[in-house]
């Protein structure tokens, strides 16, 4: 593999894609995240979207600007299906109980104990718990009645509080 010398910062690194303009990845991000014309994440350039303004004549030009974003676009959808996927096991770990409940509703629904049913006329209904204790007691709630008894459940917290 053929060896360069970073421009900024004189250490050798090994040239590929992401390296642009003869610097090191890490100077790269470091230039970038002053800059906003590099990935933060991977150094690849942020594309230019065009921008109209008007020019000192009041004339409407179309001009091409950075996002002004730290990240592409690809790198920026990957943090955000990294950052939801933490949050979910995050929620997982620390309900443990409402994620055996929501297992044990799915796989066997032929089981299922139904002490209400919303009488709204709706394809898709949940399966609510109001005692995850007993996982297979469920009120079956359309969206929007399901949307209502949470507010519901919310607002008696709050007083309770």
């Amino acid at each position: 593999m053929a060896m360069a010398f970073c421009n900024t910062c004189g250490k050798s690194y090994v040239p590929n894609s992401k390296t642009i303009d003869d610097r090191c990845l890490e100077c790269i991000r470091n230039w970038s995240s002053a800059t906003g014309k590099y990935c933060i994440t991977c150094g690849q350039e942020i594309p230019r979207i065009p921008v109209s303004r008007k020019n000192r004549n009041g004339k409407l030009i179309t001009v091409s600007v950075y996002t002004g974003y730290k990240y592409c676009s690809e790198c920026k959808d990957n943090s955000r299906k990294r950052a939801s996927l933490l949050a979910a096991q995050q929620w997982q770990k620390s309900n443990p109980e409402k994620v055996k409940a929501h297992i044990l509703t799915r796989c066997h629904p032929d089981q299922l104990v139904i002490l209400y049913e919303c009488p709204c006329e709706v394809e898709k209904k949940y399966n609510h718990h109001h005692d995850y204790t007993k996982p297979m007691e469920v009120i079956r709630l359309c969206h929007k009645c399901h949307r209502k008894e949470h507010a519901r459940l919310r607002s008696l917290m709050d007083e309770a509080i």
